[in-house]
C-alpha cells in the first residue's frame, strides 16, 4: 500500500501581528512546516503528496469547531470517519479493513485541527515506521493463503 499526504496550506487566524504582516509570518510559518513534513514524509519513504491553498474550513467544514476544540474526536474516530489513535489502534482497526478491500493507495491528511508541527511529524514516523510494516506483513500473508 503506498501512502500519499494531502496538504492544505491554510494560514488561519489569528495572526501573529496586524495585516498584512502578521499574516505573511503566519504564511511563512505554515509553508516552512509543510515543507519539513514533507521533507520527512520523503525520507520515509511517503509516495505522492497533494497540495492546495485553500481554507480547510471550506474544504472540510467540521474543522471549524474542531480548531475551536468544541468537536469530540471520538464522534469521528468512532464513525470511521478518521484514522485516529496509537499505532495498533490504527493498524487493527482500519488498516486491515484497507487492504481487505484492496485499496493500495492511501491519501493522509496529518495536519488535522491545531496539531504541532512536531505532533505531525511523529505521527508521520509513527505511520511509516510502525502501522505500514504490519499492513505489509498482513498483506503478504493474505496474498500467500489466497494463492496457496
Amino acid at each position: 500500500m503506498k501512502l500519499d499526504l494531502f496538504y492544505e496550506f491554510d494560514a488561519a487566524r489569528p495572526w501573529d501581528g496586524p495585516h498584512p504582516y502578521g499574516q505573511r509570518k503566519r504564511e511563512q510559518k505554515t509553508y516552512r512546516e509543510a515543507f519539513e513534513q514533507i521533507r520527512l514524509a520523503d525520507e520515509l519513504g511517503y509516495h505522492t503528496v497533494w497540495c492546495v491553498e485553500q481554507e480547510q474550513e471550506k474544504i472540510f467544514p467540521f474543522l471549524q469547531s474542531v480548531k475551536a476544540g468544541d468537536t469530540p474526536i471520538a464522534q469521528y474516530k468512532a464513525s470511521d470517519t478518521l484514522i485516529i489513535g496509537n499505532p495498533e489502534d490504527c493498524y487493527n482497526k482500519k488498516m486491515i479493513k484497507y487492504v481487505d478491500l484492496g485499496v493500495d493507495d492511501l491519501l493522509c491528511y496529518m495536519q488535522f485541527g491545531n496539531l504541532t508541527n512536531e505532533s505531525v511529524k511523529r505521527s508521520l514516523e509513527l505511520i511509516a515506521r510502525e502501522v505500514m510494516p504490519e499492513v505489509e506483513k498482513y498483506k503478504a500473508q493474505k496474498t500467500a493463503k489466497e494463492t496457496a
